[in-house]
């Protein structure tokens, strides 16, 4: 017994840094503003994870009723069903997902050379999504500003407001058509001067003098890289292959990748390994991901699992408020800076669009404790709290007691406990 503990316990704190899953508030009795909790069923003989989603109204003056929902990026499939019903009724729904690079906002204050830097990216950007019009049209757009009619939804709503340089003019669309289908196009910046050719910043920037598009980068990889690894292994569902995102009152709100490495890079820190390990390509999460599929071909350690991870999940705020050092940095940047994005376009929409009425924001449960502070400073207070089943497990696949349960939960707390004891000294 101690064995398999200690075994399981190793193999779910490693799994709990790749899985994508933020900060976590367990709620034992009461209603202390927790967005997850973890309830033992005695009577049904199971334990489950249950997921908050906190309504909240303007105190005074105008505004639309906002909801935090709370996500896991992997769990039951009937969590996701009901989390997307209820979004589907709300008027907007702003939505976690990190944009491709060249996806993002150009800075206000910029050099031209700086410019000129962002401006690839978004060249690049725009020609990855032409391409994927191609594949999934069977030809190039005519036109760029016609383009978004031809993609699915979650890459449409990524192109509107995005076909233009870092010094806001169009960028210019050329398409040679061959009729052996050997159609070529280019997508170009007139460069700092918008005049042909030019110097330095000034000169013309195009995407032909790039590399050609990767298959990474079409924007059809959903499987999640070890998350997605993580939910097969534990027979659950990954996130973004269980919601729709495609509909007309989901907007995407959130940093390009660019953007987060650039705040990275000037923060000192390198997120170049976590992103590896997210998306499968280290070493270390392939040998990961050989366990996880070990491991889901037991049931009983699959349940065992999911046991664990309910109780990191349980103490994940504490772990990353006592994070030190670099991934203190690090987690400053996935959460605070991405939740600063969310707010701005909360406030875009309290000031432009008064026919909005209701405003859903669902992302990691992570983020949802300093969301819920910057509502309160912007004069909103919770009026409503509903909790969905977001993940469960029933004891008895475990092979174990209810008492032993108890011990092997307990035992895991402790160990977490003192780790984060030592990450505070």
């Amino acid at each position: 017994m101690r064995r398999m503990t200690e075994r399981v316990s190793l193999a779910m704190a490693a799994c709990a840094i790749f899985a994508g899953i933020a900060s976590a508030q367990i709620e034992d009795t009461g209603d202390s503003g927790a967005f997850i909790r973890v309830v033992e069923d005695e009577q049904a003989g199971t334990l489950r994870l249950e997921i908050a989603i906190r309504e909240y109204a303007m105190r005074h003056g105008p505004g639309p009723a906002v909801s935090l929902a709370g996500a896991v990026h992997i769990a039951d499939a009937g969590f996701y069903d009901q989390l997307q019903a209820y979004l589907d009724e709300l008027d907007v729904v702003l939505f976690e997902g990190v944009k491709p690079p060249g996806a993002g906002e150009y800075p206000i204050e910029a050099t031209d050379a700086r410019r000129a830097q962002l401006t690839k990216r978004r060249i690049r950007f725009v020609a990855t999504v032409v391409q994927v019009y191609r594949r999934d049209n069977g030809a190039y757009p005519d036109q760029l500003q016609t383009m978004a009619e031809g993609l699915e939804q979650r890459v449409a709503s990524l192109v509107d407001g995005r076909l233009t340089d870092a010094w806001g003019r169009p960028l210019v669309y050329e398409i040679e058509r061959s009729p052996l289908g050997k159609s070529t196009f280019d997508v170009i910046s007139l460069g700092s001067d918008g005049e042909p050719g030019g110097d330095a910043e000034a000169a013309d920037l195009a995407f032909s003098d790039q590399e050609p598009i990767s298959k990474d980068e079409m924007m059809a990889d959903r499987d999640g890289g070890i998350q997605g690894q993580l939910a097969d292994a534990l027979g659950l569902v990954f996130q973004l292959n269980a919601m729709d995102t495609d509909g007309q009152n989901w907007r995407n709100s959130d940093l390009s990748m660019d953007e987060i490495m650039d705040l990275l890079d000037s923060s000192g820190v390198s997120g170049d390994e976590l992103f590896a390990a997210l998306d499968g390509s280290s070493f270390v999460s392939r040998l990961i991901g050989f366990g996880l599929r070990l491991i889901g071909s037991s049931p009983t350690m699959q349940a065992t699992l999911k046991i664990g991870l309910l109780d990191i999940l349980s103490i994940a705020d504490a772990v990353l408020a006592a994070a030190p050092g670099e991934l203190g940095r690090l987690i400053d940047v996935l959460i605070k800076d991405r939740n600063a994005v969310v707010m701005a376009d909360l406030d875009r929409i309290i000031a432009q669009e008064p026919g909005v009425q209701t405003v859903g924001i669902v992302y990691g449960a992570g983020h949802l404790a300093d969301l819920q502070e910057r509502l309160t400073d912007l004069g909103y207070e919770p009026i409503n709290v509903r909790w969905l089943r977001a993940i469960e497990v029933e004891i008895a696949q475990t092979g174990m007691s209810a008492g032993q349960v108890r011990w092997f939960r307990s035992t895991m707390k402790r160990q977490l406990e003192r780790s984060i004891e030592q990450m505070e000294r």
